[in-house]
């Protein structure tokens, strides 16, 4: 685990996993401009190598709560929680591994839970947590029925989770992208996947990570304070719901 944390100060803070993947890398990149500290929790560094960074595979319980464990022995407290970790898989249950599925679960969803389980003492009142989902849930598409689940029972525990923490004046919510062409899709399917996705939207362009990251930021500020409990899609009109 890397021992690099941010410095205390008096600006807004935030924990964002995945933060080195696509969709969070954009939001850190965002937060960082308007002045917010943010910690990185990923596998990989991300990019910036000026970023703060902890080393945590989120599949392993173990290292939340060895991440968590040292968060709180050096009192640290932030303002917002951003899950925007997670791993896909396309096959149909009939094929998929019992160790495959367990995994997806394991790292969408149960991570996500645990994390905010123990983090919870350390966010300040006023604060913002938000789940990154998936449009895939308002779809149902074949070929990812567990993905789809891990993704649901994110939008299930965020609604309630926001009565929970609302006396607290903390804001719970989701935000649902579409298909974002990213590394998370094999490099020989993106084009034609993107496609697809772009011909079902009402605006037809790419999605690109900065069009979830913004939306994130809004759940994340002061306008969105009176916000709680609500699952954003942000598809570009693919599901109308």
């Amino acid at each position: 685990m890397s021992h690099r944390f941010w410095e205390p100060t008096l600006t807004k803070s935030a924990v964002v996993t995945g933060g080195s993947g696509a969709i969070g890398g954009a939001l850190v990149e965002r937060l960082r401009a308007s002045g917010t500290q943010c910690l990185v929790v990923d596998r990989v560094a991300p990019t910036d190598a000026t970023a703060d960074f902890a080393e945590c595979d989120l599949a392993d319980l173990q290292q939340i709560d060895d991440l968590c464990d040292r968060l709180e022995s050096e009192h640290q407290r932030f303002d917002h929680l951003v899950h925007c970790a997670g791993i896909p898989h396309w096959d149909v249950l009939s094929d998929l591994r019992r160790s495959e599925w367990l995994k997806v679960l394991q790292v969408n969803l149960v991570a996500p839970i645990a994390l905010t389980q123990r983090l919870l003492p350390l966010l300040r009142d006023d604060g913002a947590v938000v789940f990154v989902t998936s449009g895939t849930v308002y779809k149902g598409p074949p070929g990812q029925s567990v993905y789809v689940a891990s993704k649901a029972g994110l939008v299930g525990f965020a609604r309630s989770l926001a009565s929970e923490l609302g006396s607290r004046r903390i804001t719970v919510n989701t935000v649902a992208p579409g298909l974002v062409p990213t590394d998370i899709i094999p490099i020989e399917h993106r084009e034609q996947r993107d496609k697809e996705q772009i011909a079902t939207r009402a605006i037809k362009r790419s999605e690109t990570p900065e069009d979830v990251a913004a939306v994130i930021e809004f759940f994340l500020s002061s306008a969105a304070s009176f916000v709680s409990g609500q699952a954003l899609l942000v598809d570009g009109g693919s599901a109308r719901n």
